[in-house]
């Protein structure tokens, strides 16, 4: 998706959208995970994003051994949540790197709400 026109980007990412809100995970929900610069600060934004009832369930499928749908299993780690909580702080300072799409160029970086890390 980030190497496509820019057509091709808007297309993706407004398809993308309806995607993520079925999911009702706040307005910005999409933009914070597709302005994220990384795939590791995309996994933080999106473990804020789902809630301490959805990160307890997340944990529980990987201690059952049952399917997953992370892409790993990092948020199992001793330390994971202050990980989050520190790169969070890093996002909404404005602390990171641009976002990977080219499209930022364009159109230029979203507003959104802050993202919060609930325990």
């Amino acid at each position: 998706m980030s190497k496509g026109s820019y057509l091709d980007q808007l297309n993706a990412m407004c398809a993308f959208d309806r995607e993520v809100e079925q999911f009702c995970l706040g307005n910005f929900a999409a933009i914070h995970l597709l302005t994220s610069a990384t795939w590791n600060d995309r996994v933080a934004a999106a473990w804020c994003l789902v809630g301490a009832e959805q990160r307890a369930i997340a944990r529980q499928f990987v201690a059952d051994e049952a399917h997953n749908f992370w892409p790993d299993t990092q948020f199992c780690n001793p330390g994971w949540d202050e990980y989050v909580q520190a790169r969070i702080t890093a996002i909404n300072a404005g602390e990171t790197e641009r976002s990977q799409f080219e499209i930022v160029n364009f159109v230029g970086q979203p507003a959104r709400t802050r993202l919060d890390f609930t325990q």
